[in-house]
């Protein structure tokens, strides 16, 4: 009641510019907690397909604020790690959540999204009270904010994660959190998921979860159960 709108606060062992707005930044602030299962859960699999003394690689891919990417890259389990977000006001949450943690030369920023091609994709923003629901108003989203006013679409770059990293025959942790653009951001990334050995957390809105299993069936993916609408899948065998 007595905070500003925006404000700093320790949780989960990090700093955070919090929103007293936002959905998950209340969440921090008033319980200490988000996604906690999801976080545990991505990373026993992530320590499960590790080789020896080589820490598997992380990316955040629909980072939002940096949540999931400064976590990891706290916690030591991950040799490098890349967050992807594409909308500037995200960002500026993001680049100042690193900087409080003084993780600005140890977690690498893009500022686009991932698909299946290079290209210029309109993104609805989000409401302020869930900034995570943001989504691309191209092919596939949740629809839910499709009736935006145009001064809230913005329009971002996107390119193919294969494109931008040619990594084969390591280990990675992988959380795609992107509001229904699933399979197009799988899409852009079969080679890296093929010649790798990945734990996957994937958001995946009901309607969608037979299409996205099957498609990451192609790649060798098997299911390993869900926490809500987070689904999960490694290839280790």
């Amino acid at each position: 009641t007595f905070k500003p709108p925006h404000f700093v606060e320790k949780r989960l062992g990090a700093y955070w510019l919090l929103d007293q707005h936002n959905i998950i930044d209340r969440n921090l602030f008033c319980f200490g907690v988000w996604e906690q299962a999801e976080i545990d859960r991505l990373q026993q699999m992530s320590r499960a397909i590790a080789r020896g003394p080589e820490r598997p690689m992380f990316l955040d891919i629909g980072s939002h604020a940096g949540f999931y990417a400064i976590l990891m890259a706290k916690s030591g389990i991950f040799g490098r790690v890349m967050a992807f977000e594409p909308i500037p006001r995200h960002l500026a949450n993001l680049n100042a959540n690193l900087l409080l943690n003084g993780l600005t030369d140890s977690v690498e920023v893009h500022a686009l999204a991932l698909s299946d091609k290079q290209a210029v994709l309109r993104f609805a923003q989000g409401p302020a009270t869930n900034r995570g629901m943001a989504h691309t108003i191209d092919g596939l989203s949740t629809g839910l904010l499709n009736a935006m006013p145009k001064d809230q679409i913005v329009e971002v770059k996107a390119e193919r994660l294969d494109d931008l990293l040619q990594v084969r025959g390591g280990t990675a942790g992988v959380k795609i959190d992107v509001e229904g653009h699933e399979e197009a951001t799988i899409n852009g990334m079969i080679e890296f998921l093929k010649g790798n050995t990945c734990a996957l957390q994937v958001e995946i809105l009901p309607e969608a979860v037979e299409r996205v299993s099957t498609l990451l069936a192609t790649c060798g993916y098997k299911p390993r159960g869900n926490i809500g609408l987070d689904h999960y899948f490694d290839n280790a065998g």
